[in-house]
Parts: structure tokens; C-alpha cells; sequence
């Protein structure tokens, strides 16, 4: 019977001959990615498919950063299907753990795959940000980490740094691919091209107002008044939010500051003249009794 780890060894300690221990560290990191995924990830699809509405094709942005994103991810879970593949080809069999978490990565990167999917089509509409869930965003940077993990064990002789067979060539080229296809992954996760830019219901009510506003003719040109009034009624919902009473207020008490501000700026003149004509006449009053006190004094 085959054991768990190479060289019937344990799973612990961890760190053993100058590194970390591969059968440790490929059993921790995988379940830790898998369970992320589970609950997080879970919960995140829970939401989307309780509350989350379609987007429209026409609010999606073009479809190709969404489909590098899906190929990125698709040769990573076939890269580890490559992996396992050749490990029992070299090795003529698999250990436990070889198994457990090429289930555990292939697995985590499939609900990885769903999630991309349902933010690509679907959107929350209490939702105001601009990029890729949290949930995506830290399976991302745990799966770079943890592939980033492999430069502290150069001197172990337990990795595959040496490549002193083709086993271990085989095994530093995947990870080289792996390592390459999770970065690229990252990088573009956090800039989000497959999804909107912009708020949702802000490009909505932008639709609706261009079907609603007729077109003007090329050679007829819009007063600044029209154009006005119509960005005033665009934005006024979000000027005065309804329903929200206490943010009503504030917003009361802001245009009642900047009134008062603008109406200070005003008189600011008028102040700074009614200063200069008070220091006048303090300077005559006092020259002038400079002068009845300096002839007293003179004529004794």
C-alpha cells in the first residue's frame, strides 16, 4: 500500500532539509484554497442567484479580456492534469497527497471559473463596485502565493530545483507554466476587463434618457439652459436621495455652508474697507494727540 507522503514519510514537520515540505505544503494550500472557495465562494454564488439581475449584452464590455481570463484559468486546471499525469507516468504510481490536491486545485479553479461567469452576466444592484469580488480577488493572490512559496525551499533537495532528472525537469516546467498562467491571471483580475466600468444603473438611466430625449437636427444648436436642466435631472437622484432623511439634511446643511460661504465672499470688500477707514481714524486721533500733548509740553 502506497503512503500518503514520498518516502513514507508524514505530512509533518513542515520545514525539513532546508525547505518546506512538499506533501505538507501541497496538502495545506489546497484545502486552504478549496475551503476558501467552498465558503466564500459559495456564498458569493448563493447571493448572485438569490438577488443578482442579468446584465444586458449592450452594458457588457467586449468579450476579450473575459475570454483570456477563461483560457488562463482553463490551462492552469489542465496544466495540473498534466502534472498528475506525469508523475505517474515517471514515477509509475501516485502518493496520496498527489492526488488529494491536484482533486483540491482542479476543483477550486472550477468554482473560480463559475464565479468569473456569474460577474461577467450577472450584477448586484446595491452593488457600486468597479472590479472583480473580493473572493476572486484573494483566490487570486493566494494561489500566486502560494506558487511564490517554492522560492524558499531553493536548497532542499525534496524540490526540483537541481533538475537532476526528467522527472524533476518535467515537474520545474510545469511549474514555470503555472507560475506564468497565475500571474498573468492576477494582473488582469485586478484590472477587470470583463466587466462594466461603470455603475449599472447609471448606464440604465443614461439608455433610458437617450430613447426618451429626441435627437436634435445637426444644424440646430441646443441652448446651455437645455443642456443644464437635462444633466440636473441625470444626476438629481443622486443629489437628493430619496427616502433618506438624514442624508437629506446633510445635504441641506452643505448648500447652506456654501450660501453662506458665497455671501461672505461678497462682503469681504465692504469689510476690508471699513478696516482701512477704522485704522484711518485711529492714526488721525492718535497724531492728533500726539500733537496736543507735544505743544503742552512744549509751553510748558
Amino acid at each position: 500500500m502506497l503512503s500518503y507522503c514520498a518516502y513514507n514519510s508524514s505530512v509533518l514537520p513542515a520545514w525539513t532539509q532546508n525547505g518546506f515540505s512538499i506533501c505538507f505544503l501541497d496538502t495545506v494550500t489546497s484545502s486552504i484554497l478549496l475551503a476558501g472557495m467552498v465558503v466564500g465562494g459559495g456564498a458569493q454564488l448563493l447571493v448572485y442567484w438569490m438577488w443578482a439581475i442579468r446584465l444586458e449584452q449592450q452594458f457588457q464590455p467586449q468579450p476579450k479580456g473575459f475570454r483570456i481570463q477563461i483560457i488562463l484559468s482553463s490551462l492552469i486546471i489542465i496544466q495540473y492534469i498534466m502534472r498528475i499525469g506525469f508523475s505517474t507516468h515517471y514515477a509509475g504510481h501516485l502518493h496520496g497527497y498527489n492526488e488529494l490536491s491536484t482533486i483540491f486545485y482542479i476543483l477550486s479553479w472550477m468554482i473560480s471559473l463559475a464565479l468569473l461567469w456569474t460577474e461577467r452576466s450577472k450584477t448586484l444592484m446595491s452593488y457600486s463596485g468597479r472590479g472583480h469580488g473580493i473572493v476572486l480577488l484573494i483566490f487570486w493572490t493566494c494561489a500566486l502565493v502560494n506558487e511564490t512559496l517554492a522560492f524558499v525551499s531553493w536548497h532542499s533537495p525534496q524540490w526540483w530545483w537541481k533538475l537532476s532528472n526528467k522527472d524533476q525537469k518535467t515537474a520545474f516546467g510545469l511549474w514555470v507554466c503555472r507560475y506564468v498562467l497565475i500571474f498573468l491571471l492576477f494582473v488582469i483580475g485586478f484590472r477587470a476587463p470583463a466587466l462594466p466600468r461603470r455603475n449599472y444603473n447609471l448606464m440604465v438611466n443614461e439608455d433610458r434618457n437617450e430613447e426618451l430625449t429626441p435627437h436634435p437636427k445637426e444644424n440646430v444648436q441646443r441652448s446651455a439652459w437645455a443642456g443644464f436642466w437635462h444633466k440636473t435631472k441625470l444626476i438629481w437622484p443622486y443629489i437628493w436621495p430619496k427616502g433618506h432623511y438624514i442624508l437629506q439634511i446633510k445635504v441641506i446643511i452643505c448648500l447652506l455652508i456654501l450660501i453662506t460661504g458665497r455671501v461672505a465672499n461678497v462682503y469681504v470688500p465692504v469689510l476690508y474697507k471699513d478696516i482701512g477707514n477704522f485704522i484711518f481714524l485711529l492714526n488721525f486721533i492718535y497724531n492728533h494727540i500726539q500733537q496736543q500733548v507735544t505743544h503742552k509740553l512744549h509751553n510748558g
